[in-house]
Protein backbone atom coordinates (compact mmCIF):
# COMPACT_ATOMS: atom_id res chain seq x y z
CA UNK A 1 0.00 0.00 0.00
CA UNK A 2 1.02 3.59 -0.58
CA UNK A 3 1.79 5.82 2.45
CA UNK A 4 -1.55 7.57 1.89
CA UNK A 5 -3.48 4.29 1.91
CA UNK A 6 -1.65 3.19 5.07
CA UNK A 7 -2.55 6.42 6.86
CA UNK A 8 -6.17 6.32 5.69
CA UNK A 9 -6.53 2.73 6.89
CA UNK A 10 -5.08 3.75 10.23
CA UNK A 11 -7.45 6.70 10.56
CA UNK A 12 -10.47 4.61 9.54
CA UNK A 13 -9.57 1.90 12.08
CA UNK A 14 -9.99 4.42 14.90
CA UNK A 15 -13.71 4.67 14.05
CA UNK A 16 -13.86 8.35 14.91
CA UNK A 17 -17.52 9.43 14.71
CA UNK A 18 -18.28 12.19 12.26
CA UNK A 19 -19.06 15.42 14.13
CA UNK A 20 -22.20 17.47 13.44
CA UNK A 21 -22.05 19.49 10.21
CA UNK A 22 -19.19 17.32 8.93
CA UNK A 23 -18.34 18.37 5.35
CA UNK A 24 -17.70 15.05 3.64
CA UNK A 25 -17.07 16.72 0.27
CA UNK A 26 -14.33 18.93 1.73
CA UNK A 27 -12.69 15.85 3.28
CA UNK A 28 -12.97 13.88 0.04
CA UNK A 29 -11.28 16.70 -1.85
CA UNK A 30 -8.46 16.85 0.72
CA UNK A 31 -7.80 13.11 0.32
CA UNK A 32 -7.86 13.04 -3.47
CA UNK A 33 -6.20 16.42 -3.96
CA UNK A 34 -3.54 17.88 -1.63
CA UNK A 35 -2.99 14.72 0.45
CA UNK A 36 -2.27 12.73 -2.68
CA UNK A 37 -0.07 15.56 -4.01
CA UNK A 38 1.83 15.60 -0.71
CA UNK A 39 2.57 11.88 -1.03
CA UNK A 40 3.73 12.32 -4.61
CA UNK A 41 6.00 15.23 -3.65
CA UNK A 42 7.45 13.20 -0.78
CA UNK A 43 8.19 10.24 -3.06
CA UNK A 44 9.76 12.56 -5.65
CA UNK A 45 11.96 14.03 -2.89
CA UNK A 46 13.11 10.53 -1.94
CA UNK A 47 11.55 10.59 1.52
CA UNK A 48 11.56 7.11 3.17
CA UNK A 49 8.15 5.44 3.36
CA UNK A 50 7.96 5.61 7.16
CA UNK A 51 8.79 9.35 7.15
CA UNK A 52 6.26 9.93 4.40
CA UNK A 53 3.53 8.07 6.31
CA UNK A 54 4.14 9.97 9.56
CA UNK A 55 4.15 13.30 7.70
CA UNK A 56 0.89 12.51 5.88
CA UNK A 57 -0.73 11.29 9.10
CA UNK A 58 0.12 14.56 10.88
CA UNK A 59 -1.12 16.53 7.87
CA UNK A 60 -4.43 14.65 7.65
CA UNK A 61 -5.06 14.79 11.41
CA UNK A 62 -4.82 18.57 11.28
CA UNK A 63 -6.77 18.74 8.03
CA UNK A 64 -9.61 16.78 9.63
CA UNK A 65 -9.74 19.26 12.50
CA UNK A 66 -9.74 22.09 9.97
CA UNK A 67 -12.71 20.57 8.13
CA UNK A 68 -14.58 20.37 11.45
CA UNK A 69 -13.81 24.05 12.12
CA UNK A 70 -14.83 25.09 8.62
CA UNK A 71 -11.32 26.28 7.75
CA UNK A 72 -11.02 23.87 4.82
CA UNK A 73 -13.86 24.18 2.37
CA UNK A 74 -14.69 22.43 -0.92
CA UNK A 75 -13.50 23.91 -4.18
CA UNK A 76 -15.73 26.68 -5.43
CA UNK A 77 -16.14 28.48 -2.12
CA UNK A 78 -15.34 32.13 -2.84
CA UNK A 79 -13.40 33.11 0.29
CA UNK A 80 -9.63 32.94 -0.09
CA UNK A 81 -7.74 32.26 3.13
CA UNK A 82 -4.13 31.63 4.03
CA UNK A 83 -5.14 28.39 5.76
CA UNK A 84 -6.81 27.05 2.63
CA UNK A 85 -3.76 28.02 0.57
CA UNK A 86 -1.30 26.52 3.07
CA UNK A 87 -3.10 23.16 3.37
CA UNK A 88 -3.97 22.74 -0.30
CA UNK A 89 -0.96 24.30 -2.05
CA UNK A 90 2.03 25.22 0.12
CA UNK A 91 2.29 22.05 2.21
CA UNK A 92 1.94 19.59 -0.69
CA UNK A 93 4.50 21.58 -2.69
CA UNK A 94 7.08 22.47 -0.07
CA UNK A 95 6.85 20.36 3.11
CA UNK A 96 8.74 17.32 1.75
CA UNK A 97 11.67 19.63 0.94
CA UNK A 98 12.08 20.59 4.61
CA UNK A 99 14.15 18.56 7.06
CA UNK A 100 12.04 15.58 8.22
CA UNK A 101 12.61 16.43 11.87
CA UNK A 102 10.92 19.80 11.26
CA UNK A 103 7.73 18.55 9.57
CA UNK A 104 5.65 18.62 12.76
CA UNK A 105 7.05 22.00 13.80
CA UNK A 106 6.27 23.51 10.39
CA UNK A 107 2.71 22.17 10.42
CA UNK A 108 2.18 23.66 13.87
CA UNK A 109 3.67 27.00 12.77
CA UNK A 110 1.42 27.13 9.72
CA UNK A 111 -1.65 26.32 11.81
CA UNK A 112 -0.90 29.10 14.32
CA UNK A 113 0.06 31.56 11.60
CA UNK A 114 -3.11 30.90 9.59
CA UNK A 115 -5.23 31.21 12.74
CA UNK A 116 -3.66 34.59 13.53
CA UNK A 117 -4.12 35.83 9.96
CA UNK A 118 -7.87 35.31 10.24
CA UNK A 119 -7.91 38.49 12.34
CA UNK A 120 -6.12 40.73 9.82
CA UNK A 121 -8.01 42.81 7.22
CA UNK A 122 -9.13 40.64 4.28
CA UNK A 123 -7.04 42.67 1.82
CA UNK A 124 -3.87 41.88 3.79
CA UNK A 125 -4.62 38.15 3.92
CA UNK A 126 -5.32 38.25 0.17
CA UNK A 127 -1.94 39.93 -0.41
CA UNK A 128 -0.17 37.23 1.62
CA UNK A 129 -1.97 34.47 -0.28
CA UNK A 130 -1.01 36.09 -3.59
CA UNK A 131 2.64 36.50 -2.60
CA UNK A 132 2.88 32.94 -1.25
CA UNK A 133 2.98 31.63 -4.83
CA UNK A 134 6.65 32.67 -4.82
CA UNK A 135 7.45 31.14 -1.41
CA UNK A 136 10.02 28.34 -1.72
CA UNK A 137 10.91 27.41 1.89
CA UNK A 138 8.45 26.60 4.69
CA UNK A 139 11.21 26.63 7.29
CA UNK A 140 11.24 30.46 7.08
CA UNK A 141 7.51 31.00 6.57
CA UNK A 142 6.90 32.86 9.83
CA UNK A 143 9.67 35.43 9.21
CA UNK A 144 8.60 35.65 5.55
CA UNK A 145 5.04 36.61 6.51
CA UNK A 146 6.24 39.17 9.06
CA UNK A 147 8.52 40.83 6.49
CA UNK A 148 5.74 40.84 3.90
CA UNK A 149 3.28 42.52 6.28
CA UNK A 150 5.84 45.21 7.11
CA UNK A 151 6.46 45.81 3.39
CA UNK A 152 2.72 46.16 2.73
CA UNK A 153 2.10 48.51 5.66
CA UNK A 154 5.20 50.71 5.71
CA UNK A 155 5.68 53.71 3.39
CA UNK A 156 8.19 53.25 0.56
CA UNK A 157 11.44 55.20 0.68
CA UNK A 158 10.55 57.52 -2.25
CA UNK A 159 7.41 59.64 -2.58
CA UNK A 160 5.83 61.44 -5.54
CA UNK A 161 6.87 64.92 -4.49
CA UNK A 162 10.38 64.49 -5.85
CA UNK A 163 11.32 63.68 -9.45
CA UNK A 164 9.14 62.60 -12.36
CA UNK A 165 6.52 59.88 -11.69
CA UNK A 166 6.41 56.90 -14.02
CA UNK A 167 2.98 55.82 -15.32
CA UNK A 168 2.08 52.16 -15.70
CA UNK A 169 -1.09 50.69 -17.24
CA UNK A 170 -2.62 47.70 -15.47
CA UNK A 171 -5.33 45.68 -17.24
CA UNK A 172 -7.95 44.45 -14.76
CA UNK A 173 -10.00 42.59 -17.38
CA UNK A 174 -7.58 39.68 -16.97
CA UNK A 175 -9.22 39.06 -13.58
CA UNK A 176 -12.79 39.63 -14.75
CA UNK A 177 -13.56 40.42 -18.39
CA UNK A 178 -16.70 42.36 -17.37
CA UNK A 179 -14.94 44.53 -14.77
CA UNK A 180 -15.37 48.28 -15.23
CA UNK A 181 -12.97 50.17 -12.92
CA UNK A 182 -14.65 52.93 -10.96
CA UNK A 183 -13.93 53.96 -7.37
CA UNK A 184 -10.45 53.81 -5.84
CA UNK A 185 -9.54 53.50 -2.15
CA UNK A 186 -6.06 53.12 -0.71
CA UNK A 187 -5.81 51.03 2.46
CA UNK A 188 -2.04 51.33 2.94
CA UNK A 189 0.72 53.38 1.26
CA UNK A 190 0.96 50.88 -1.60
CA UNK A 191 -2.27 48.83 -1.54
CA UNK A 192 -5.43 50.00 -3.29
CA UNK A 193 -8.92 48.61 -3.84
CA UNK A 194 -10.63 49.35 -7.17
CA UNK A 195 -14.41 48.97 -7.27
CA UNK A 196 -16.61 48.03 -10.21
CA UNK A 197 -18.90 50.86 -11.29
CA UNK A 198 -22.11 48.88 -10.93
CA UNK A 199 -21.71 45.18 -10.16
CA UNK A 200 -21.85 43.52 -6.74
CA UNK A 201 -20.64 40.19 -5.39
CA UNK A 202 -22.69 37.29 -4.05
CA UNK A 203 -23.09 39.05 -0.70
CA UNK A 204 -24.44 42.20 -2.39
CA UNK A 205 -21.23 44.10 -1.62
CA UNK A 206 -19.50 46.26 -4.23
CA UNK A 207 -17.34 44.05 -6.45
CA UNK A 208 -13.67 44.99 -6.39
CA UNK A 209 -10.10 44.05 -7.26
CA UNK A 210 -7.04 44.51 -5.05
CA UNK A 211 -3.81 46.11 -6.27
CA UNK A 212 -0.43 45.97 -4.56
CA UNK A 213 2.07 48.55 -5.79
CA UNK A 214 5.53 47.71 -4.36
CA UNK A 215 8.67 49.30 -5.83
CA UNK A 216 9.17 46.22 -8.03
CA UNK A 217 5.97 46.99 -9.96
CA UNK A 218 2.16 46.58 -9.75
CA UNK A 219 0.68 43.24 -8.76
CA UNK A 220 -3.00 42.39 -9.23
CA UNK A 221 -4.26 40.54 -6.15
CA UNK A 222 -7.55 39.37 -7.64
CA UNK A 223 -11.15 39.85 -6.58
CA UNK A 224 -11.38 41.40 -3.13
CA UNK A 225 -14.20 42.44 -0.77
CA UNK A 226 -14.60 46.18 -0.14
CA UNK A 227 -12.24 47.38 2.59
CA UNK A 228 -13.60 48.08 6.04
CA UNK A 229 -10.59 50.31 6.74
CA UNK A 230 -10.78 54.09 6.61
CA UNK A 231 -9.16 55.52 3.45
CA UNK A 232 -5.42 55.79 3.94
CA UNK A 233 -3.92 59.24 4.49
CA UNK A 234 -2.03 61.42 3.65
CA UNK A 235 -3.16 61.83 0.06
CA UNK A 236 -1.11 63.52 -2.64
CA UNK A 237 -1.82 67.23 -3.04
CA UNK A 238 -2.71 67.98 -6.65
CA UNK A 239 -2.87 64.30 -7.61
CA UNK A 240 -4.98 65.04 -10.70
CA UNK A 241 -2.54 67.68 -11.94
CA UNK A 242 0.37 65.26 -11.45
CA UNK A 243 -1.57 62.63 -13.39
CA UNK A 244 -2.40 65.00 -16.25
CA UNK A 245 1.23 66.08 -16.56
CA UNK A 246 2.60 62.53 -16.48
CA UNK A 247 0.23 61.35 -19.24
CA UNK A 248 0.04 64.48 -21.38
CA UNK A 249 1.57 62.71 -24.38
CA UNK A 250 -0.29 59.39 -23.99
CA UNK A 251 -3.18 59.14 -26.46
CA UNK A 252 -4.76 56.32 -24.36
CA UNK A 253 -5.34 58.72 -21.49
CA UNK A 254 -9.01 59.73 -21.72
CA UNK A 255 -11.77 60.99 -19.44
CA UNK A 256 -10.97 60.14 -15.82
CA UNK A 257 -13.56 58.33 -13.69
CA UNK A 258 -11.80 58.62 -10.30
CA UNK A 259 -8.37 59.25 -8.81
CA UNK A 260 -7.11 57.76 -5.56
CA UNK A 261 -3.75 58.59 -4.03
CA UNK A 262 -1.25 58.49 -1.22
CA UNK A 263 1.91 60.59 -1.33
CA UNK A 264 3.69 57.49 -2.68
CA UNK A 265 1.26 56.18 -5.32
CA UNK A 266 -1.63 57.32 -7.55
CA UNK A 267 -4.26 55.07 -9.13
CA UNK A 268 -6.70 56.44 -11.70
CA UNK A 269 -9.64 54.82 -13.47
CA UNK A 270 -11.11 55.97 -16.79
CA UNK A 271 -14.60 55.84 -18.23
CA UNK A 272 -13.51 54.21 -21.47
CA UNK A 273 -10.98 51.64 -20.26
CA UNK A 274 -10.76 48.44 -18.25
CA UNK A 275 -7.19 49.34 -17.35
CA UNK A 276 -6.11 51.57 -14.48
CA UNK A 277 -3.16 53.95 -14.47
CA UNK A 278 -0.62 53.66 -11.67
CA UNK A 279 1.84 56.43 -10.89
CA UNK A 280 4.95 55.63 -8.87
CA UNK A 281 8.21 57.51 -8.35
CA UNK A 282 10.67 57.12 -11.23
CA UNK A 283 13.42 54.60 -10.63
Amino acid sequence: MSPLQIVLSKLESRVIPEPPHWNSEAWRQVIHGPALALCQSAQAAGLPANRCASMVEAYLSMAREAVILGWLMPAGVERISFFQTAWTELIPRLLPQAHPDLHGVILGTLWTLADNLMDVPPWLELLIVHASKALDDLEIVEAWVEDLILTALEPPAADLYGGSPEPCWVDLSEVDWRFLPGSVQFVSPTVAWVGDRARRDGLKRPLGIGLWLPPSGPQVLGLAPPPEDEPYEPTLDGARAVLDHALAADHRFTEVEQVGSTIWRVVATMRTSQSVIVLAPGR
